[in-house]
């Protein structure tokens, strides 16, 4: 079985709507400038640096139509890094069996990392222990995130037949595997790695009689 099949379906309303209304969609490319201007000033000089008189200036937007959509920094902040990789967006192939899909789904979830800046993360991860707002916003979007990837995984061992009975403690290996590897070591999460790990702990662990 091939094919790719998302985390979340989504509707596509916005797209026809943009399409449509002409202000709609000058209104989500505002909205777009707005949020690439605030994670490249993130990267650049980081989460305590970032006023949102910079990401005006750098978006060529008015901070009333930045406070008009967000309440305040660690809401614009949040709402950025959401945009930069949601977990809806995420395509996994259905590869016919679930280790192949766990090593999809892996791997998107490594490249997805990938695609941000090291030094963005780990300043907004910094910023969190200062920032109560900002970190209620992060846990939020990680709470969501993880409830997505875990809805999926459940999915998939369902259709292949497995009973993805350790299915809660899936999302901590992955996260605090994944993260360490990213962020701390700097060890590589290359395919042998992926496999490795798909055969050793998650499938073993999807498997496992708790009873």
């Amino acid at each position: 079985m091939t094919g790719t099949l998302p985390l979340a379906q989504e509707t596509g309303g916005r797209d026809t709507t943009a399409r449509d209304n002409p202000s709609s969609a000058r209104g989500e490319a505002r909205e777009q400038a707005i949020t690439d201007a605030t994670t490249s000033l993130l990267a650049e000089i980081g989460y305590e640096a970032l006023t949102m008189d910079a990401v005006a200036s750098r978006a060529r937007a008015s901070k009333a139509t930045i406070y008009r959509r967000w309440q305040g920094k660690a809401d614009l902040v949040g709402d950025a890094l959401r945009r930069c990789s949601p977990a809806e967006a995420i395509e996994i192939p259905m590869t016919g069996s679930l280790r192949g899909d766990l090593i999809a789904l892996l791997s998107r979830l490594r490249d997805n990392f990938a695609s941000k800046d090291r030094g963005l993360l780990t300043g907004v991860l910094h910023a969190m222990h200062r920032d109560p707002e900002l970190a209620d916003i992060m846990r939020g979007q990680l709470r969501q995130s993880r409830r997505a990837v875990l809805a999926e995984i459940e999915r998939r061992a369902t259709h292949y037949g497995v009973q993805p009975v350790g299915i809660k403690q899936v999302a901590e290996v992955i996260s605090g595997s994944m993260m360490m590897r990213l962020l701390v070591t700097a060890e590589p999460v290359d395919e042998e790695f992926i496999a490795a790990f798909v055969d050793d702990v998650l499938i073993p662990l999807l498997r496992r009689d708790f009873g």
